[in-house]
């Protein structure tokens, strides 16, 4: 499937290009200190080479090619600077046509309505393109901004999945919430 280019008033989706690396390095080895649980803070320069971004970039482009899983990451139009990501990771096809809807917005641009407006292109992308019928953001149950976030852009609570996610060594319950392709 073809990973197309999509805009919105201040940003631009797309997959990770080679030519994004130094934008890229620095998103990630400036990142402010985290402020909470989900967010991930600075990384270290050595989880950040060159070669471990090839091998990110062609992983992602390889799950693409076989429709597994999809990464929009969204740079601010005015001056370049990665904000976030969105992402589709796609459990079924076949019958149930259904992703899991991921979304990732770097520290340092919280609170500007980047996330907003990158979630809701999101939802246009995985339903209208990748011809997702049902997207389903698993979020931990303490993450009251990421909750916001899902309600601001439309998604309805379905309830909470028990030991859902595997995370940090354990099985966590998780709130989902949906959104379900028009017909």
């Amino acid at each position: 499937m073809r990973m197309l280019v999509y805009r919105t008033a201040r940003l631009e989706l797309r997959p990770l290009r080679l030519s994004d690396y130094q934008e890229w390095f620095e998103c990630h080895t400036e990142a402010l200190k985290s402020k909470n649980k989900w967010d991930h803070g600075p990384y270290k320069e050595s989880r950040c080479s060159r070669k471990i971004f090839e091998k990110i970039v062609k992983k992602h482009r390889e799950l693409a090619k076989i429709d597994e899983y999809y990464r929009y990451s969204a740079f601010r139009k005015s001056d370049g600077k990665l904000v976030g990501h969105v992402d589709f990771h796609l459990y079924e096809r076949g019958s149930l046509q259904f992703a899991n809807f991921g979304y990732m917005l770097h520290n340092r641009y919280w609170g500007m309505g980047y996330g907003v407006e990158m979630a809701k292109k999101a939802l246009v992308i995985g339903h209208r393109d990748l011809k997702i019928k049902r997207l389903e953001a698993a979020i931990d149950l303490g993450n009251h901004r990421s909750v916001r976030l899902v309600k601001a852009i439309g998604l309805y609570y379905e309830g909470i999945k028990k030991e859902y996610w595997f995370q940090e060594g354990s099985w966590d319950d998780q709130r989902i919430y949906v959104s379900l392709a028009k017909r």
